[in-house]
């Protein structure tokens, strides 16, 4: 965005710079605060006044924002799934055959 590049941090300033000569000034949150000026006062320009104040970073941990993700869920036994799927029709087949033969 405006020509950041992620870990290049000689392009932070050229960005906020762009970001600053935007014209209409960019407000993401649509507070009635641009995002320069709510960046400048340590205020999060995601998150609409009065909740976003204070909020820029208060506790930056592995970058601004970030959270630490949930593990991964375990890949699908695709086999084991298969044959627990054959196995259940197998019972219903069996059980509709002793209703059959129950009638007769």
């Amino acid at each position: 965005m405006l020509g950041l590049v992620p870990g290049l941090e000689e392009t932070v300033k050229p960005a906020f710079n762009a970001l600053a000569d935007a014209m209409p000034p960019i407000d993401s949150d649509n507070d009635g605060f641009s995002d320069v000026e709510e960046i400048q006062a340590g205020n999060s320009p995601s998150v609409a006044y009065p909740n976003g104040q204070g909020q820029f970073c208060p506790d930056i941990a592995y970058g601004c924002g970030a959270r630490i993700a949930a593990a991964k869920p375990p890949p699908v036994d695709q086999l084991g799934l298969f044959s627990a799927g054959l196995v259940v029709f197998g019972f219903a087949a069996m059980r509709r055959q002793r209703k059959l033969r129950a009638r007769t």
